[in-house]
């Protein structure tokens, strides 16, 4: 809905400044302007349908199979290789996310942003501090609600952009 109305402020703008001879640096402002708000909002919204299912189903999954995410982290943190190129993965998304939608807004888009500034600052936290990850990866271990936490967070994000990539 956003976005057919988006369109038609497009072309009611557009169709106005041609018609009252407006300059033709000025027509390409507005335009400049209503391509961005509407690109921005593709791409929250692409983000948000991309995500928001992952989200939970990894935490469903892992809540299914509690055993399993102990297991996953600790073989996680035992391949220096693996966590590098995890840290990479999460470094190239962030930074992906960053640079097209970078978007400090009082609205749901703002958790996109968020999503990547987080997963960019995780990449470099995990390439330059691997030792650090090794012992939150145990603190989790030891501690089980932490990793309780942690899905019931991702859960409940995954239902928030759910519904907003696909449903408002």
């Amino acid at each position: 809905m956003k976005k057919i109305a988006l369109v038609l402020l497009f072309v009611v703008i557009v169709s106005s400044l041609a018609f009252a001879e407006a300059p033709e640096d000025r027509l390409g402002e507005l335009e400049s302007k209503v391509l961005a708000i509407s690109s921005k909002d593709a791409v929250a919204t692409f983000v948000a349908k991309m995500f928001g299912p992952i989200y939970i189903v990894i935490a469903l999954g892992m809540f299914a199979r509690k055993e399993s995410l102990s297991r996953i982290m600790e073989d996680f943190c035992k391949n220096s290789a693996l966590l590098f190129y995890g840290g990479m993965f999460a470094l190239v998304v962030g930074l992906a996310i960053i640079l097209t939608h970078n978007v400090w807004v009082a609205n749901w888009t703002v958790i996109i942003t968020i999503i990547g500034w987080g997963g960019f600052i995780k990449g470099i936290w995990i390439i330059a501090f691997p030792g650090s990850v090794v012992r939150l990866a145990q603190a989790y271990a030891e501690n089980s609600a932490l990793g309780k936490f942690h899905l019931g967070l991702a859960f409940v994000f995954g239902v928030i952009l759910s519904y907003f990539g696909y449903f408002s």
